[in-house]
């Protein structure tokens, strides 16, 4: 409980010198993007090592334990454009980062003897949604009114 009294109060605290510090212009999509993904991979990392090292899974279970997981970001990639489309960029990136953010706090629930189905399940189908949901968007406003010609100099940029 200390590390998460500590911890949550200073990356807020952060978040917001940042948001308040850096230009406008640096606080564009770009920098989303590789927040996102490296809480991506941090998630399946921590993740995947309490799966086994924890709960005693083998890497074969570990690994099936992700499915659900996958389904969520396929989901959520198939209908975060038509929610771009209805809603705008900025709005489904913030809902995006408060559900990935959901999904994230949800793990740090993650103890000893503690269970798949009440904490990694939902807190890693929260943060696949949200994290898609946060992605999908920024790449949309990257691309966006972009010759077809030069749609990957943008997408080198964001990516």
């Amino acid at each position: 409980m200390y590390q998460f009294a500590v911890n949550v109060p200073l990356g807020l605290i952060v978040v917001v010198l940042g948001m308040r510090v850096i230009p406008t212009d640096v606080r564009s999509a770009g920098p989303r993007h590789y927040d996102v993904t490296g809480a991506l991979f941090a998630m399946f990392f921590f993740v995947t090592l309490y799966l086994q090292q924890v709960l005693g899974d083998d890497a074969l279970q570990a690994g099936l334990s992700f499915l659900p997981i996958t389904l969520s970001v396929f989901t959520a990639s198939s209908f975060a454009p038509r929610l771009v489309a209805r809603f705008g960029v900025r709005t489904v990136v913030t809902a995006g980062m408060l559900i990935a953010t959901a999904g994230l706090l949800l793990l740090t629930g993650m103890r000893p003897g503690g269970s798949y189905f009440a904490v990694v399940l939902p807190g890693g189908i929260l943060s696949g949604l949200g994290m898609v949901l946060g992605l999908v968007p920024s790449t949309i406003a990257a691309t966006q009114g972009v010759p077809r010609t030069q749609s990957r100099l943008p997408l080198s940029v964001v990516a």
